[in-house]
């Protein structure tokens, strides 16, 4: 008889009756015959396996080598005891696994296997050691012969049960490290034809469509785990950052809110959380969470990066340049942050130092070749170069930073074709930018951005006829695409079709899913109302988009103009234009709009201010000059009404066919020629 320590003779009758609760093991591997002759040999094997049971929990306390080397001792003695025990044979195997002898696993699983090729528990964990070893770090990366033979494993597995979800989820994920997504998709298939519903089977699938650029499909699996309801914070939390890559900012934010309520409130959450109620509109929101973060958190650079941002869109210049400062000491390195820099003196109106910092920005970055980020960045500089020199008008400079831009990146030559257009158009070459169009149209067949720009221009121009077959042959590819229809819509209301455009706005209403895509439609719808001059129609749906979006500057302005021009509801049209200046305050139209809304309520001295700074933010507008005309016509300015109806025919004539409306010229004309009496009578008044 072994008397054993008390204390080992304890942990040995613990590990006894742990053993038998193991009804299928045990079962398996011994008989419960109590008049088998082989008794007095099972419970001899059993010691042996508690005892290696012990040694192993006592290597993995102290981790001393001899505890392991006693353990498997034991194990060879158990199996001495009993040598048809599969199941202690197998636990000799998982011993091999864990104690990294390899090798010795493979061999005494191939003897299995051997004995019993249909043992699914052997190949199971014959198959798991070997994809464990295979992506082992301390291997340099994937093994892919290990690999290899891990997924014959679990392929085997399912040769005998096609039905085995473990055997499948493990073979999906093999074939993705061995680069075979076909291969993982279809094993994935087939695991969700089992189970439609398993929430690990679609976040799979999820990910390998993530790895593969398919990021629709993929937030249709994540979708179909969220509806399921078995979706945990990691699922959810996908979800929210594919949304927000494909731009859904409200959903990805709702999301990130959602996970956050489940007990993942931290800082990168948190962040994640604030820049999407950024891009979503949701400024104070993200104002107040980035604040929080930036007092925790205070020297990270992006938390004042993303406060700097919204103080610039709330047009609180000093507070974003502090925190712009700020996050410039942080991280003096970050181009980003330098380019924020741009920005910012754009959206102060100076326009020349941003050109500075940018042509810096270029000469500092300046190179023989670039990596693909450096190649990225530079191309943002030179884009944004071209659009700052176009808008001071020095459209030789604009056309050759976007020539440079299409030297720097051959793959951004449809981009500056189109910049190249928007140039020429802008400086009212339309010639040069037909012409220009038309290259890119031969040079880039398919891309349906340059056509649709070339549409566009061909309706500026007054051809609206062709513009439109340009659009309908598209459709006659796409018959449902929602921005193809709203392209249309424009160019019939350029041509003042506007029965035609406003059957086109009706069809694109339905094809809206998306808030901001039903908004859209909404705005569209409304503005073709007005130009049709279905006054009451176009109110309706500007009331309905406002109900929705209260602070859509745009819709504000809209109708707060309409109202004004009709001379209906003049206080409630003040209300509405002056938020929309609260909301954006250097728009010159909202200016444009505000100082005929005074015009109207004949506050001539407050439209005249008002307008003549509109002229400074929108130069060359012809409407911003007959409105002017109009207010110094009765402040008794004759001279100079004249002057400003004068510019506006001008700047009419120059300007797109479209917008040469002969009977607004007419009324012009004729204001001008009873100015002239005006001022004649003036002079001999004078001279009187």
């Amino acid at each position: 008889m072994i008397i054993l320590p008390t204390a080992l003779a304890r942990g040995v009758f613990t590990t006894l009756a742990a053993f038998f609760l193991l009804p299928v093991g045990m079962t398996a591997a011994f008989p419960q015959d109590a008049a088998s002759p082989a008794k007095s040999s099972r419970a001899e094997a059993y010691y042996h396996y508690a005892l290696a049971h012990l040694h192993m929990e006592r290597a993995g306390q102290y981790g001393r080598r001899e505890y392991w080397d006693n353990a498997l001792k034991e194990y060879q003695a158990a199996i001495a005891a009993d040598p048809d025990s599969e199941f202690l044979k197998l636990e000799l195997v998982r011993f091999y696994g864990r104690t990294d002898r390899l090798d010795d696993a493979v061999k005494e699983s191939e003897a299995l296997l051997k004995a019993n090729p249909n043992n699914i528990e052997v190949r199971r964990t014959l198959g798991r050691f070997l994809a464990a070893y295979a992506t082992s770090s301390r291997r340099g990366g994937v093994d892919q012969e290990l690999l290899a033979r891990a997924v014959e494993q679990h392929e085997k597995i399912l040769e005998v049960d096609p039905n085995d979800q473990d055997a499948l989820m493990k073979l999906s994920g093999f074939y993705q490290a061995l680069e075979q997504p076909k291969k993982a998709e279809e094993v994935l298939d087939r695991l969700l034809k089992i189970e439609p519903a398993s929430a690990e089977a679609l976040s799979n699938l999820a990910r390998l469509y993530m790895t593969q650029g398919k990021t629709d499909e993929a937030i249709g699996a994540l979708e179909k785990v969220r509806d399921a309801g078995t979706a945990g914070p990691q699922e959810l939390a996908m979800l929210a950052e594919l949304y927000e890559r494909v731009g859904r900012n409200d959903d990805a934010a709702a999301l990130f809110e959602e996970v956050r309520e489940m007990g993942g409130d931290n800082a990168a959450l948190r962040a994640s959380l604030a820049r999407n109620w950024l891009l979503s509109g949701q400024v104070d929101k993200a104002l107040r969470e980035y604040e929080r973060l930036s007092k925790e958190e205070p020297n990270n650079p992006d938390y004042h990066l993303r406060l700097s941002q919204i103080f610039r869109q709330k047009r609180r210049f000093k507070d974003a340049r502090e925190h712009l400062e700020k996050a410039g000491e942080l991280a003096p390195d970050s181009v980003e942050i330098q380019y924020n820099g741009v920005l910012l003196y754009e959206a102060e109106g100076r326009g020349d130092e941003a050109i500075e910092e940018l042509e810096r920005l270029l000469s500092e970055s300046s190179k023989d070749s670039y990596t693909q980020r450096e190649k990225g960045n530079r191309a943002l500089f030179m884009e944004q170069l071209g659009m700052l020199y176009r808008d001071q008008g020095n459209i030789a400079r604009a056309v050759e930073v976007f020539e440079g831009l299409a030297d720097l990146d051959t793959e951004a030559k449809p981009s500056v074709v189109s910049h190249l257009v928007d140039t020429y158009r802008f400086a009212r070459d339309y010639e040069r930018a037909l012409s220009v169009a038309k290259e890119g149209a031969a040079d880039f067949p398919d891309n349906r951005s340059l056509l649709m720009q070339r549409a566009s221009l061909l309706a500026d121009t007054g051809d609206w006829k062709q513009a439109s077959e340009l659009l309908k042959d598209l459709l006659d590819q796409e018959p449902d695409n929602r921005n193809v229809i709203l392209a249309l819509a424009h160019i019939y209301e350029r041509g003042r079709q506007y029965d035609e455009a406003v059957s086109a706005i009706e069809k694109a209403s339905k094809l809206a899913t998306t808030d901001e895509q039903k908004l859209s439609v909404l705005f569209n719808h409304g503005s073709v109302l007005e130009r049709a001059k279905r006054h009451d129609e176009a109110e309706k749906k500007f009331r309905e988009l406002i109900a929705k979006d209260p602070d859509n500057a745009s819709a504000l302005n809209y109708l707060g103009y309409m109202l004004a021009d009709v001379g209906k509801s003049l206080d409630e049209a003040h209300d509405m234009i002056q938020k929309a200046l609260e909301l954006d305050s250097d728009n010159g139209a909202y200016m444009d709009s505000l100082g005929w809304l005074y015009y109207r309520q004949q506050k001539f001295e407050l439209a005249e201010r008002y307008l003549v700074r509109s002229l400074e933010k929108v130069k060359g507008d012809p409407v911003v000059h007959s409105h002017l005309g109009d207010v110094y016509s009765k402040l008794g300015k004759v001279d100079q009404a004249r002057k400003h109806w004068e510019l506006s025919i001008e700047e009419l004539k120059n300007g797109p066919a479209a917008d040469r409306d002969p009977e607004e010229i007419a009324k012009l004309e004729s204001k001008i020629s009873e100015s002239r009496g005006k001022l004649s009578t003036q002079v001999q008044k004078k001279e009187q």
